[in-house]
């Protein structure tokens, strides 16, 4: 399977795009080590009658319904109908209700267990701050933020990106999503670790963007409209709403019980381990295509009987070489 929905963006090649295209799925059921992805873990327990637990790729599908009759409507009418900024102006009005009640569902069928958490408190420059998330633990905080249904409305600062609840700072108000993860990653965590947080995920109604300490400052980040997704309903064990699932879940970037380390950093090393590999192939193959072309030109320039050396630099040597080496430049 080619994973080329059109519900992902990929900004900045988060994972690589050759990767995420062609090889994701794989690494998603068994890694090269031989060890068994989450897909595969997932499978165990959905067949197990002993683990009642549902997974993530059975909870989300369950949304759908709600999401399409109740949760759209209400939500994209109000922020639709309402003056730009009107539906944040009472965090416990009816329009922020629905949008937080939204999130805490769709949380929960990631694997995020557990009610509502009490503010976070944050260090930052000397100060301590006090926080309201959506969740955090694990080196992960979830926060709340506007509606949309698109992708490139996703990080808007004033509307979908604009947060339900900005934090007061010594310097300034944060009220955009995209903002408080920078400053998040700037920050230290009153919770076990103590650490910045390595991942926000920034919860934007029908959308969802995954924001990672190591890649977030390089404009490279995973987002995912879920209001497509839910469209196209591909509920297949190895499809859209399981990679969805996958990708954002609790099982995917909390580090693992067994001690092994959070599972994405085993894609973004399998990612690049493909980029690698595919670019080494790329180069060879664009070194054979322009010594064609050039063995080609130089066939033309015979019919044409002008000498080679005619358009040839001395003091590169031969054509067909210095047009490779010339081409070779640019990679």
């Amino acid at each position: 399977m080619s994973y080329t929905y059109d519900s992902f963006a990929n900004r900045g090649e988060y994972l690589s795009a050759h990767y995420f295209s062609e090889e994701l799925e794989y690494s998603l059921k068994r890694n090269k080590a031989g060890e068994e992805g989450l897909f595969t873990l997932w499978t165990s327990r959905e067949t197990d009658p002993h683990d009642p637990r549902p997974t993530p790729r059975e909870l989300l599908p369950r949304l759908r319904g709600e999401y399409q009759t109740t949760v759209r409507p209400f939500l994209a009418s109000r922020a639709q109908r309402e003056e730009p900024g009107t539906t944040y102006d009472d965090p416990t009005g009816e329009w922020a209700e629905h949008l937080t009640a939204w999130h805490t569902a769709v949380l929960k069928a990631l694997g995020y267990v557990g009610d509502r958490p009490e503010p976070i408190t944050v260090h930052n420059a000397g100060r301590d701050y006090e926080l309201r998330t959506a969740w955090h633990g694990d080196g992960i905080v979830a926060v709340d933020c506007g509606w949309t249904a698109t992708l490139d409305h996703a990080l808007d600062p004033d509307k979908a990106g604009r947060l339900l609840h900005p934090l007061k700072t010594a310097d300034g108000l944060l009220e955009a999503g995209e903002k408080l993860a920078s400053w998040l990653f700037q920050s230290e965590l009153h919770e076990p670790g103590g650490d910045a947080p390595r991942f926000v995920l920034l919860l934007c109604g029908g959308v969802l963007v995954l924001a990672d300490r190591s890649a977030w400052a390089e404009g490279r980040y995973l987002a995912v409209s879920l209001d497509t997704a839910f469209a196209r309903n591909d509920t297949a064990k190895a499809g859209e709403l399981a990679l969805l699932a996958a990708l954002f879940s609790h099982d995917m970037l909390a580090p693992r019980p067994d001690g092994k380390g959070r599972r994405i950093d085993d894609l973004l090393k399998a990612s690049r381990d493909n980029a690698v590999g595919v670019n080494s192939e790329l180069r060879k193959g664009l070194q054979r295509s322009v010594e064609i072309i050039a063995n080609e030109v130089l066939a033309r320039l015979r019919e044409a009987e002008v000498e080679p050396r005619e358009i040839e630099d001395p003091k590169q040597g031969p054509f067909a070489k210095q047009l490779t080496r010339e081409s070779l430049r640019y990679l």
